[in-house]
This record gives structure tokens, sequence and C-alpha cells, in this order.
């Protein structure tokens, strides 16, 4: 729901300092992740092992 999906970006804000744009499509979670030169790979990593621990 879309009120998932604002605790899980607060969540992610508040208590890891990581920041992705979160929303609810068609009663599934998604996220959308911006690439910029200077991440690496672990920066990445570090996103999906977070989300993981957080379902």
């Amino acid at each position: 729901t879309d009120a998932e999906a604002i605790h899980l970006l607060t969540d992610l804000i508040i208590y890891h300092n990581l920041v992705s744009m979160i929303v609810c499509v068609n009663q599934q979670l998604c996220i959308r992740i911006g690439v910029q030169i200077y991440n690496r790979i672990e920066d990445y990593i570090f996103l999906a092992d977070t989300i993981d621990k957080l379902k």
C-alpha cells in the first residue's frame, strides 16, 4: 500500500541513512534506484541487504 511505501521510505532515511524513491504499484512495493558516477556496487549491495533485513 502507499502507507507501507511511506513507512519503508521513512525507515530507510531515519535508521539507515538511505534515500530512494519507493512507490506502491499494483499492490507491490517498487524501489527506484538512481545511478550516480560516484556510486559503487557496494552501495547497491548495501541497499539490497538493508531492504531484505526489513522484510
